[in-house]
């Protein structure tokens, strides 16, 4: 397992008052394994993720999946730039069948 400062850095968030900010910035770096690039992967509790592109064309809206866990489900939902609300898009069953 390689240890977590080849894996992440934590920077001041822009937007959020600067370096003088205490909620951070995680910028996830690349890896590979054997010459192949691996998939980025997150670990969370009941958090939401908000995942927004941060480098090329900005087309994308934000995206934020979370846990619900009265129905077991993740719950995929994009920002309304407009309102500025979420929007569902999708409901994912947490768990496979028994």
């Amino acid at each position: 397992m390689k240890p977590s400062e080849e894996c992440f850095s934590v920077t001041a968030a822009p937007g959020f008052g600067g370096a003088e900010t205490l909620r951070p910035e995680i910028n996830l770096k690349p890896t590979d394994t054997n010459g192949r690039p691996d998939d980025q992967i997150i670990n969370c509790g009941y958090v939401p993720m908000v995942i927004q592109k941060m480098f090329g064309p900005l087309i994308f809206c934000d995206l934020r999946v979370r846990a619900e866990a009265k129905t077991c489900t993740w719950i995929i939902e994009v920002r309304d730039e407009g309102e500025g609300e979420w929007l569902e898009r999708a409901r994912i069953p947490g768990q496979t069948p028994d």
